[in-house]
């Protein structure tokens, strides 16, 4: 193929891709702005639950590890907790939230990661090893 003809396909190309409307935006994407869509992507939900937790170990007697184990899997398995610690802590967890607006598979997800958590720094030796655990990461 000659120089001139590589060139006339060229601009030909150009005048056609000049010619198409433009892409349309996803309707799903466009509703949510681009701030809001990278806001709700960087939710910390393990953090909002440990958030969550000391706050209502604040509020009432020091929380054994066996309460808040018990509220993480139950959380993980969107049941109620049968124990009445557990289920009390769990009601102000679902709160907290539900005032932040998470979502159920980002609540589960992070529910199990600290339940695998809770399991390695639960001991016999310390009833509330893990909360004092929880309380200094976040501090």
């Amino acid at each position: 193929m000659s120089r001139s003809k590589i060139k006339a396909n060229l601009r030909a190309a150009d005048r056609r891709r000049r010619r198409r409307p433009a892409e349309k935006p996803n309707t799903d994407q466009a509703a949510t702005p681009p701030q809001a869509r990278r806001d709700l992507d960087s939710v910390d939900v393990a953090g909002l639950i440990v958030e969550a937790i000391l706050s209502a170990n604040q509020k009432r007697t020091p929380l054994r590890d066996s309460v808040v184990f018990g509220t993480l899997r139950s959380l993980a398995r969107q049941s109620v907790p049968e124990q009445a610690a557990a289920k009390q802590l769990y009601d102000q967890v679902q709160a907290f939230l539900a005032k932040r607006d998470v979502g159920l598979p980002a609540t589960v997800a992070a529910a199990k990661e600290l339940s695998g958590i809770a399991q390695g720094h639960m001991g016999s030796d310390s009833p509330d090893g893990f909360v004092q655990y929880l309380a200094f990461i976040s501090g």
